[in-house]
């Protein structure tokens, strides 16, 4: 039976918040430093800096001059680590054995607060972050999706592509780097988390001992994400065997009751092997091997996406067949049966991570950071339990009422439409 967690929340002398999480039958400890300062934090003049940053902490601090001192200081220890930058994010972490969470934090608060940002270091990250871009350039759905994204998010940091990135990596500077870090790396853009087998007392030492110097500073906002006219993107590739199909409605921002019942309805839709879309286009009319449905939600934005793979010449027919189950789950509902799987369903996937301590620790500090506050994987269970069948019903209604924005890769159609459905 999942049990109702305890939540540590300490601010540092810094005015950095750590937040506690205790695993006591666990073998390791995870540390993360983690702020809401990805590639939606930055400016028109700093495309790519977030990502760009986040390769630059890795790179050497006085007590660890070389990018190769850096990763065998922590390798040594066993332990795992890396840095990651998303949409909102940019985090930095270790995983160790318990025995070793001074060294991992002492390795952590190292790199985190005394990177150099040296000259060498930037123009060394620039061919390495080069070839990581045209590795995605390299992959024609990733591109497609690109693409389709610089429709729907114009002139704003969720729809730049990689080809872009690359294009302005000769504008990163020194100067732009520091700008950035003094902007964007205060105290009310992180979190420090501490999860695993440590008591509350001994993570607040190693958290002052080594996150004692992060610049006094508020949360700042994110850019906001532009309303477009409905979009309808046609990309062709000639060598595809399979068309691509997205449709992309709006959505609900993260952690909210909205958001829980668009993805209970994206789950009976669209969620694995049961779902509507599945059983009809798979299993009834043999169509594709694929489709899916989710909500996908931000700190202040979200999405309720479907998707299919389809050979093009049965676009008409999948269109038809999707039209069809939309339409039918618009004047019913849900079954009792659909209901109790996906509440099943996402009370299954909360149990099991609230298990991983390193899991545990992103679902809880991601809302401590955005929302400063946290429901536990216990609270959510009864808030899932409480969605009804009308409101789901009704979230149907109101989400595919509108027309969706269009994004289609194929060999060679150059139309497709999918209207509003009421």
């Amino acid at each position: 039976m999942l049990k109702q967690t305890n939540y540590n929340v300490h601010t540092l002398p810094s005015g950095l918040r750590l937040l506690h999480i205790p695993f006591p039958d666990a073998a390791s400890v995870f540390i993360k430093i983690a702020g809401l300062v990805g590639d939606r934090a930055e400016l028109a003049d700093e495309k790519g800096v977030a990502h760009f940053f986040e390769h630059l902490c890795f790179d050497g601090t006085p007590s660890m001059p070389t990018s190769e001192q850096v990763v065998k200081t922590i390798s040594q220890i066993g332990a795992k680590y890396n840095g990651t930058t998303s949409d909102e994010l940019v985090y930095y972490w270790t995983r160790a054995l318990a025995l070793n969470a001074e060294k991992a934090t002492t390795w952590l608060g190292d790199m985190f607060s005394n990177s150099l940002y040296r000259e060498e270091d930037i123009n060394k990250e620039k061919k390495v972050i080069e070839e990581e871009l045209l590795a995605l350039m390299d992959r024609p759905h990733a591109v497609f999706a690109e693409l389709f994204n610089s429709k729907l998010f114009p002139n704003h940091p969720k729809g730049f592509t990689s080809k872009e990135i690359k294009d302005f990596l000769p504008q990163i500077n020194r100067e732009k780097i520091l700008e950035y870090k003094e902007r964007m790396y205060v105290t009310g853009n992180f979190i420090l988390i501490i999860a695993g087998a440590i008591t509350f007392e001994d993570a607040k030492v190693l958290a002052s001992k080594h996150f004692p110097s992060l610049k006094e500073g508020p949360r700042a906002d994110f850019t906001h994400v532009p309303k477009v006219e409905t979009v309808n993107f046609m990309h062709e590739r000639k060598e595809s065997e399979q068309a691509q199909l997205y449709l992309v409605y709006p959505g609900f921002k993260g952690y909210t009751r909205e958001s829980r019942i668009s993805a209970a309805m994206a789950n009976i839709i669209g969620g694995g092997l049961s779902s509507r879309l599945l059983l009809t286009l798979r299993d009834k009319l043999h169509l594709v091997y694929t489709a899916s449905a989710s909500h996908e939600a931000g700190r202040d934005f979200g999405e309720f996406v479907m998707g299919v793979k389809l050979r093009e010449e049965k676009l008409s027919e999948v269109k038809q067949a999707m039209m069809d189950v939309i339409l039918k789950f618009i004047k019913e509902g849900p079954t009792d049966e659909e209901r109790e799987k996906a509440v099943n369903q996402a009370e299954t996937s909360l149990a099991f991570m609230a298990e991983d301590v390193a899991d545990h620790a992103n679902f809880a500090g991601y809302q401590l950071l955005v929302n400063d506050k946290i429901k536990s994987p216990l609270d959510l269970m009864n808030e899932l339990n409480s969605i009804s069948r009308d409101e789901i019903q009704e979230m149907a209604q109101k989400i595919f009422s509108s027309k969706p924005h269009v994004g289609l890769m194929s060999k060679s159609v150059s139309e497709f439409d999918f209207p509003a459905i009421t």
